[in-house]
């Protein structure tokens, strides 16, 4: 029995010994687990993410980022926030958030996208800087059958569902200058993902700043925009439908053409887009109305391509230019409705040195219930081609001796003509038809034809080159049955006629009409009224003169 017992004690004593270990080495597990969570916790706090992982991942991207709060929203679905986030970079990108929050899918991390869901971003400022455009080398510009037919790659970044309000986007040039400002009232979209189809709607305002080859220089045009568009890989904008319904414009168009805020005009526009390979934007299927207060104006169908050239065609239908003829001749009457217009152009950029030398194309016109001041036609190569022989008419008649007195209505014509070209009244026309040809600086004016109540018919028809002004054009007018040809060289500023050549032109043209009175020209009797006897006289000069 002692034997027995004295050997039982030397048994349980590995047991508690192990069981010891056991203890102890659960204690210490558990220690290390609590640790590796307190450092995940602490590591996940919001001191630790801003003052930790912010700097890290801005020496990993060699930018800057700071943030006054950075936190996690929840675990369970996964969302973050920020307020007063700051980002910049060397190529000059710059991005200020007052506050923003978001869901992030983690396991799209470890395939290097980022995920978000539900993100909402107010009082937003986003600066990029456009970099000087590299000129391609050959090898470059042609891509290899591999590049080209290589798989798409995961996106860097996708979105689904975002809200924005007070965004301010501004767009600057190498130089560091701005050309576009942005300001985005409210910016809403269903998801941004490359070769998706994603919507759009913004409520915001575009600012441009003027550059020499721009078309266009904004100073405020506020718009509602709904939008359907695709995203290329590298997240630029392949093609588009847009819908646009804008406040009231003030802008400048093609550095000349003023449209000031206090005329009231807006623009419903519908279009599609789409962005070549080579970088030309092609606009297509494009519908635009413009609108002064609630009257619509008029409607323009568009179509074309901008890139190294442009080229566009289009349509204006039923456009009343009356409210914009008025406000640019300082609010004296106007008055042109244009019922349809053809037109198809092609020319190298917008500024004025090129539309004057490099443009081609054609325009066609119909027009009616045309009423200008002569002050159109220093603001007008057009109108200051109608006004050239209305204000040589005068002196063809005091050259000819012929004061045409022998018809009150040609009297009262000349008399209201006359009125108009001194600009005492307006100039009418009830009807204007037009077919131009330009071709590389020159304008080719197949015709121009208006008629009205004083001038039965105005036709011009010649070239006038654009650059130097330089014009070659036969005109005819028909008053009161009367025709009088006129042609016309020089330059549009200094044109010079030959009136003797008219007046025999007057007299071929116009032989059936002139034949009587030049029989009763042949002598005054002493019945004839003092003005019959001054209309033979004149017929009789007129006579002598080509004669000589």
């Amino acid at each position: 029995m002692k034997n027995g017992g004295e050997g039982s004690v030397p048994a349980s004593a590995p047991v508690s010994k192990r069981n010891r270990k056991w203890k102890l080495f659960l204690w210490i597990f558990c220690i290390g687990i609590l640790s590796v969570c307190l450092a995940a916790v602490s590591a996940l706090t919001p001191y630790a993410l801003r003052s930790f992982w912010l700097p890290l991942a801005a020496s990993l991207t060699d930018a800057k980022m700071e943030a006054s709060d950075l936190r996690i929203e929840s675990f369970v679905p996964f969302r973050v926030g920020v307020k007063n986030f700051h980002y910049s970079d060397g190529s000059g990108t710059v991005i200020d958030v007052g506050t923003a929050t978001t869901g992030v899918r983690l396991g799209k991390l470890f395939k290097g996208t980022i995920d978000l869901k539900d993100t909402h971003v107010s009082n937003m400022k986003l600066v990029i800087r456009s970099q000087p455009a590299e000129t391609p080398s050959a090898s470059s510009s042609a891509p290899s059958p591999e590049s080209s037919a290589s798989p798409a790659t995961e996106p860097v970044l996708v979105m689904h569902f975002f809200k924005a309000e007070n965004v301010i986007f501004v767009l600057t040039d190498p130089l560091n200058a701005v050309r576009q400002q942005w300001t985005i009232r409210r910016l809403q979209g269903d998801r941004l993902l490359p070769r998706e189809k994603c919507t759009l709607e913004a409520d915001a305002e575009i600012k441009t700043f003027p550059t020499p080859n721009a078309p266009l220089h904004i100073h405020s045009l506020p718009f509602r925009m709904n939008a359907v568009f695709v995203l290329d890989d590298d997240y630029g904008l392949d093609a588009f439908h847009v819908k646009l319904d804008t406040g009231v414009m003030d802008l400048v168009l093609l550095n000349d053409y003023t449209f000031p805020a206090k005329m009231g005009l807006r623009l419903n526009l519908s279009t599609d887009g789409k962005f070549l390979e080579d970088g030309t934007f092609r606009l297509q299927n494009s519908e635009l109305f413009l609108l002064k207060d609630k009257q619509t104006l008029g409607k323009l169908t568009l179509s074309g391509e901008l890139g190294k050239k442009f080229q566009c065609k289009g349509k204006i239908q039923d456009f009343n230019a009356g409210p914009l003829l008025s406000f640019l001749f300082q609010d004296k009457k106007a008055e042109l409705t244009v019922r349809l217009a053809d037109f198809h152009f092609e020319g190298r950029n917008f500024t004025a040195e090129s539309l004057q030398s490099e443009l081609t194309g054609e325009l066609k016109l119909q027009a009616e219930a045309m009423s200008f001041p002569v002050d159109l036609d220093s603001r007008s190569r057009l109108f200051k081609l109608v006004m050239i022989p209305l204000e040589a008419l005068p002196s063809f008649i005091n050259m000819a001796r012929l004061k045409l007195d022998f018809k009150k209505e040609v009297n009262a014509g000349l008399a209201s003509i006359n009125e108009a070209v001194t600009g005492r009244k307006n100039l009418d026309f009830d009807k204007v038809t037009a077919d131009l040809a330009a071709d590389h600086g020159v304008l080719n004016i197949r015709n121009i034809s208006l008629s009205g109540k004083d001038i039965e018919l105005e036709s011009i028809q010649g070239t006038l080159d654009m650059p130097t002004g330089n014009l070659n054009i036969k005109t005819l007018l028909i008053i009161c049955g009367i025709k009088v040809p006129l042609n016309f060289e020089g330059t549009l500023n200094q044109p010079s006629v030959n009136l003797l050549s008219a007046a025999r032109d007057f007299l071929t043209l116009n032989a059936s009409i002139l034949k009587t009175l030049k029989e009763e020209a042949s002598k005054i009797i002493p019945s004839d009224t003092t003005v019959e006897k001054a209309v033979k006289r004149g017929l009789r000069n007129l006579d002598k003169f080509l004669t000589e």
